[in-house]
């Protein structure tokens, strides 16, 4: 309860986003790979932008609203743990916050702490089951 005579305080109340309704972006470089997210997760999915570096994700997040992020790690130009350490100072002057998750080829020990330090909410190695990125993907969004 507010003190007398001093007003309420609004905060704002962050809503769960479904995966149906979600607006995601695909940061990867393998157009393979890109076919294959995309493919998967086009029926899954509201809408899926993909960026073909991290300094192309850059410059669709400052452009763009997204719910989640897919950050490839090894890419050119600039790799998923710069953009994803850009995203979070920029959410942080906004006051806002998107779940990413690494999705990479690195699969050694220490590499998902680097991707965590760095700022990701969520881990998964390539190749991964459809079925498991889904999974992680609805549980961020619904903390989110």
């Amino acid at each position: 309860m507010p003190a007398k005579g001093k007003p309420a305080v609004k905060v704002p109340v962050k809503k769960a986003v479904e995966l149906k309704d979600a607006s995601v972006l695909l940061v990867e470089d393998n157009l393979i790979n890109q076919k294959i997210i995309q493919l998967s997760l086009k029926k899954i999915v509201k809408t899926i932008d993909v960026a073909n570096n991290g300094k192309e994700a850059l410059d669709k997040f400052g452009s763009n609203k997204y719910d989640l992020i897919l950050m490839d790690i090894q890419m050119p130009v600039m790799d998923g743990i710069v953009a994803t350490r850009k995203i979070r100072e920029i959410e942080s002057s906004a006051g806002s916050f998107t779940p990413i998750i690494a999705i990479t080829a690195n699969a050694l020990s220490g590499d998902k702490e680097v991707c965590i330090a760095a700022g990701m909410n969520d881990y998964i190695a390539k190749p991964f089951q459809i079925e498991v990125l889904i999974q992680k993907m609805s549980t961020l969004l619904a903390t989110k």
